[in-house]
């Protein structure tokens, strides 16, 4: 064996190894964004009321879903750009400088939320408590956060069905995929800039109902009818459902939750969420593999509806509550507010 022969599997073990370490290294970095996105998406919803007031809440919380869907309009085309332009490490470097950009703009803002006390000497784990018990002992809070999650273990297999969905079944294209893709974003967009902030308080548990139907709709359309135009306009509706269902959850809590705990409430619902988010989309990969795409979608828009209709009586008969008071507390009597 000549000295080349050799060294040529020591070579190879030493690539195999920085492919594992950059994966691995990709992964840790991951994860710490999203702990760092799970630590900023409540702090955001905190601090709407103070920049807006509280009267305004939910137009500001619907003005900041516009721009965060605009964003995700915008990025993913600029990404492409940079990617071609100058490679994707230059892409992945600017990505970081926006973090960096935002990190500077909030530090010069002169809008602050003090904290509202309710959780000085508490342990986190008492504190993770307290948000998750506010959010139980409400009966509205408590069958509005089930049923979307429920509603989310079926929906999140979207995100896996739809690339075979669009690649098997609709046969698209690398541009018909792109164009399909944006669509849910783009009807975030709409639904965030132009229906979301006219929709009254009282009528957000309705809003949540009519979405999960909307959504589950939607999915059993696109996957009964596989045809790019009848997918493209089913896809813009479950974006449309998607941004009203994720606001009339942060309007119920900042409505009937007191400010003390509010950040807690925002935080143990995201948890709750998310939770459903990651087992759906782990359940897409199987549903996939064994239904394919069309049978996936079919999957997500039939779960989808039957956790929207077995919601829906509760949440069609209960109002969202009565506002709370300056001070940022639920008038009295509690119990008509707190059931």
């Amino acid at each position: 064996m000549t000295p080349a022969e050799h060294s040529a599997p020591r070579a190879r073990r030493r690539r195999l190894d920085l492919i594992t370490f950059d994966f691995s290294s990709t992964i840790a970095l991951l994860v710490l964004l999203g702990v760092g996105l799970a630590l900023v998406t409540p702090a955001l919803q905190l601090v709407v009321p103070s920049i807006v007031g509280e009267e305004q809440t939910p137009r500001g919380y619907a003005r900041l879903e516009t721009f965060r869907s605009a964003g995700n309009v915008a990025g993913p085309a600029l990404a492409g750009l940079l990617v071609a332009a100058c490679g994707d490490r230059i892409a992945l470097l600017c990505d970081a400088a926006t973090f960096a950009v935002m990190a500077a703009v909030l530090l010069v803002l002169r809008v602050r939320r003090e904290p509202a006390g309710g959780g000085a000497g508490s342990s986190w784990l008492e504190q993770v408590r307290e948000g998750v018990g506010v959010l139980g002992a409400d009966r509205l809070l408590r069958t509005a956060i089930l049923a979307l999650a429920s509603a989310i273990v079926f929906t999140a297999i979207l995100s896996v069905a739809r690339v075979f969905f669009i690649r098997e079944d609709l046969a698209a294209s690398d541009t018909g995929y792109g164009v399909l893709v944006t669509a849910h974003t783009v009807g975030m967009l709409l639904a965030s800039a132009f229906l979301a902030p006219r929709i009254p308080l009282e009528w957000q548990p309705r809003v949540l109902a009519g979405a999960g139907l909307l959504m589950g709709a939607a999915l059993s359309v696109s996957a009964g009818v596989p045809v790019f135009a009848v997918a493209f306009a089913a896809f813009v509706l479950t974006g449309v459902a998607n941004s009203l269902q994720g606001l009339a959850i942060r309007n119920l809590i900042h409505a009937r939750v007191p400010a003390t705990v509010r950040g807690r409430a925002f935080a143990s619902s995201g948890a709750a969420l998310n939770g459903a988010n990651l087992a759906g989309t782990a359940l897409g990969g199987p549903a996939a593999s064994l239904l394919g795409g069309a049978g996936a979608l079919q999957l997500a828009g039939a779960g989808t509806l039957l956790a929207s209709l077995a919601a829906a009586p509760a949440l069609l008969r209960r109002p969202a509550g009565p506002p709370r008071n300056a001070a940022g507390e639920r008038p009295l009597p509690v119990d008509h507010a707190r059931e």
